[in-house]
């Protein structure tokens, strides 16, 4: 390494940290104004990854199905479009109730 180049540990510091006494009481963690700093990686102070089995998938029954199926509708309700919601009635009252049985249609073919 050449004299130019600091040391890995004095590159992330400022100079007044880097002639700073190392006897200053802090935790791991802790810096000496008293806000939080994380532990470099790989440092014994770094807390052990704690890992676990998932948990056994519910089993299928009916009610299960139908807990699905109410999001499901509420979505899918919701993705017919305003349009045909608007639409329907403002042909209706334009062209009367003839041109009811489109809108109907058209919503239908979506549910469908």
């Amino acid at each position: 390494m050449s004299e130019e180049t600091p040391p890995a540990d004095d590159m992330n510091s400022t100079p007044e940290e880097a002639s700073a006494p190392e006897s200053s009481p802090t935790t791991a963690g802790e810096s000496a104004g008293g806000t939080f700093e994380a532990p470099r990686i790989g440092s014994t102070e770094m807390p052990a990854w704690n890992t676990g089995e998932l948990i056994d998938a519910p089993k299928f029954t009916k009610r299960n199905w139908f807990a699905l199926l109410g999001p499901g509708l509420i979505m899918g309700g919701s993705a017919i479009g305003g349009g045909e919601w608007l639409l329907g009635p403002k042909v209706t009252g334009v062209y009367g109730g003839g041109l009811l049985w489109l809108a109907t249609l058209s919503i239908l073919g979506q549910v469908l």
